[in-house]
């Protein structure tokens, strides 16, 4: 296993090309700002990976290799991480063997040399395999906050780590429904970790807030006054607008109710469920009559551009950075006139 690991090492240390999601990830993530890369989200910014790369950056130097060596971290982690795991139900042979496989990987060996961070999903996710194997032998608080911790970082790697604790989940209420140590089952045994998937609930929700609205490309605010929904209906763009008790709503602003039936959309009606406890989401299409002219003068992309504040070129197409890939088609057409 050992000399597995070194050969991965070396290859890391010889190789130096820059793959074009790597070069995307560094410029528009890892570079900006601390408070700007985690409020920008994209499938390609593994987030948790994103803050170790920079750490590693700012230690060594802005070089490739230090941009990847997180990712070679965990390569080495995880291969560890999966004799552990074999070790605690087989023979040290079995878990040698095991790690060995894992360390010649041929996936293995190349996203340790990545500054991505399918490697660490995958450290985190062994690893949560292990405390879940832990936690069901010997159900205690401690192993299941861990385990909480465990998944937290790997989804907040990247979203897909989810999946292989939502299967987990499953094969942990199977093994419930169908009587599989029913013995042992006791009151502590499913609390437990219902507490740790609380845990790695609660946290991750926490991780992703400050992302959120950039990840929904929406810019949520709330509307107390005429002034306030003035101003929202001005801006260009789509518009959506969820009115909590919409009687009370519609007297303290009297001109929203009059948009909701001329400018807004009525797309979804919740039921009340005590006195005026009716939800209603309306949509104002786009373009809108009423604010195309402010639009043009602007310079505004105007059909569907997931950014409307960025300035359209003279083309009517939004401009375009080095390394981020269009989110949108070339050609888009300019504000109606």
């Amino acid at each position: 296993m050992a000399h597995s690991v070194l050969w991965g090492c070396g290859r890391v240390a010889v190789v130096d090309h820059n793959a074009n999601d790597e070069i995307w990830t560094v410029d528009s993530h890892v570079r900006q700002p601390r408070g700007d890369t985690m409020r920008e989200h994209s499938m390609n910014h593994h987030c948790f990976f994103s803050m170790k790369a920079k750490l590693s950056a700012q230690l060594f130097g802005e070089d490739p290799w230090a941009y990847r060596f997180p990712a070679l971290v965990f390569g080495v982690g995880t291969v560890v991480a999966i004799w552990w795991l074999v070790r605690g139900v087989e023979n040290t042979r079995v878990a040698h063997n095991s790690a060995l496989l894992v360390a010649l990987s041929h996936h293995q060996v190349r996203f340790s040399q990545k500054a991505r961070g399918y490697t660490e999903r995958a450290f985190w996710s062994v690893l949560g395999l292990i405390l879940s194997l832990r936690g069901v032998r010997r159900p205690t608080y401690g192993t299941w906050i861990v385990f909480g911790l465990t998944v937290a970082a790997a989804v907040f790697t990247h979203l897909t780590g989810a999946f292989f604790f939502v299967a987990l989940g499953l094969v942990w209420l199977v093994s419930l429904a169908t009587g599989i140590n029913r013995d042992a089952l006791t009151r502590a045994r499913v609390l437990r970790p219902l507490f740790g998937v609380a845990v790695a609930l609660a946290l991750t929700i926490l991780a992703y807030l400050p992302i959120f609205q950039s990840h929904f490309r929406a810019d949520w605010g709330t509307i107390d006054t005429a002034a306030d929904h003035g101003a929202t209906m001005s801006q260009p763009g789509s518009v959506t607008s969820v009115v909590l008790f919409p009687n009370r709503v519609f007297r303290a602003v009297p001109q929203l109710n009059r948009d909701t039936q001329a400018r807004l959309e009525l797309v979804r009606e919740f039921p009340e469920t005590s006195g005026d406890g009716a939800v209603l989401v309306f949509r104002r299409p786009w373009p809108d009559s009423a604010v195309h002219d402010t639009c043009a003068r602007a310079g505004l992309c105007a059909i569907r551009n997931p950014d409307p504040d960025r300035p359209c070129d003279r083309n009517g197409s939004a401009p375009r950075t080095r390394y981020n890939r269009p989110r949108w088609p070339r050609s888009r057409p300019p504000c109606p006139r």
